[in-house]
């Protein structure tokens, strides 16, 4: 079977009422993909209860009725092109049209940034917050040119070190990210999580600016976040960075954690604890998702949530949902974000929200 017919039947996958995820980890040549069918999808209103199943999740940055915790269960979990293309060959799948919740999602302009930018930083500015982070949209019109299925292969192809997914469910309807931020990932025994913040441009030449005293500070309030959560799930823990990554054409700070979880703590618990991070929510936590909500211009929906694979019995791993968009029927809806501290200033943080956008919109071209 060639590509161009691969990619042909991943895009009819999309267009039925199967429940997929297609996935490759960091570093692998392979990808992953689950099939959920007949009852082979759940639905969680509260993330303690998912230390109790496996198979691919789809999380939101908030849980709420019309965003839940989506887990397609592995009733086929194929690993390879080659048994990809296999089942796909073999499965009988049947088209159902357009999508039945006719989800419309504009675009978010400069003007509408700006005023949500402000309250940002007014709110900064009076110490409600150490650090929130501020995210938007941008909109492409979808049209024949757009194969999702091509789409997902090349980006397999140009980010070898990003969690590379495309998931649908009748609730999330259907995500793609290339993602390069580790939520959790281990078993109960080993454990990893990183804090990543700060972010530069990678310029023609390949190099970027060094990095800047707020820069530093953006991290560090991630780190910090990340220290005293683990001290309530975990006797110890040791930490290396924070270092220089890149993904596409931006680069940030990274410091990875390595942990085990205290007897009796489940990764639910960690993920309570840990999930919104302040690389893409604020501090302090509760406060700051409040804040985001009322002042934000745009709904986050499954952006800077999480996805990636859960294991009861064996290793877990489970990724931010960063550099992503949500295709729609007629569109597809791109999200970035960036971290707003009373030093920001509402030009350059737009700009990074572009940088980061090119991440999937050098895709479509």
């Amino acid at each position: 079977m060639s590509a161009n017919t691969l990619h042909k039947q991943i895009d009819a996958l999309l267009d039925s009422e199967i429940p997929f995820a297609l996935f490759r980890l960091p570093g692998e040549m392979e990808p992953h993909m689950v099939i959920g069918r007949s009852e082979g999808v759940t639905e969680l209103s509260d993330i303690l209860d998912i230390s109790q199943h496996e198979g691919f999740v789809i999380a939101p940055f908030v849980v709420s009725k019309e965003t839940p915790i989506v887990i397609i269960h592995p009733e086929d979990h194929l690993i390879g092109w080659d048994s990809i293309k296999r089942a796909l060959n073999a499965l009988s799948v049947e088209t159902c049209g357009k999508d039945k919740k006719k989800t419309k999602i504009e675009g978010t302009s400069f003007e509408e940034y700006s005023r949500s930018f402000n309250l940002f930083h007014q709110a900064l500015e009076r110490k409600r917050f150490n650090k929130l982070v501020l995210a938007r949209t941008a909109k492409v019109d979808r049209d024949n040119s757009h194969s999702i299925g091509e789409i997902y292969m090349e980006a397999c192809n140009r980010y070898s070190e990003a969690f590379v997914w495309l998931a649908k469910s009748e609730a999330t309807g259907i995500w793609f990210g290339a993602t390069p931020e580790t939520l959790i990932e281990g078993n109960m025994s080993k454990m990893k999580t990183i804090a990543l913040a700060g972010t530069e441009r990678i310029e023609s030449n390949g190099v970027h600016r060094d990095w800047s005293a707020s820069r530093y500070l953006e991290q560090e309030i991630v780190s910090e976040y990340i220290r005293e959560t683990l001290r309530g799930v975990t006797d110890s823990f040791d930490e290396l960075g924070p270092t220089t990554v890149t993904a596409g054409k931006v680069a940030h700070l990274k410091t990875t954690f390595n942990f085990m979880l205290s007897n009796e703590r489940t990764i639910g618990e960690l993920l309570k604890n840990l999930h919104p991070t302040p690389a893409v929510c604020g501090i302090p936590k509760d406060e700051a998702i409040k804040f985001i909500k009322e002042n934000e211009s745009i709904n986050r929906r499954y952006y800077s949530g999480y996805a990636g694979y859960i294991s009861k019995n064996l290793c877990s791993i489970l990724f931010v949902n960063l550099r992503s968009m949500e295709i729609l029927p007629n569109s597809l809806i791109l999200y970035a974000g960036g971290g707003i501290l009373s030093s920001s200033d509402v030009d350059s943080e737009w700009l990074e929200t572009e940088d980061k956008l090119q991440t999937i919109l050098s895709l479509l071209r």
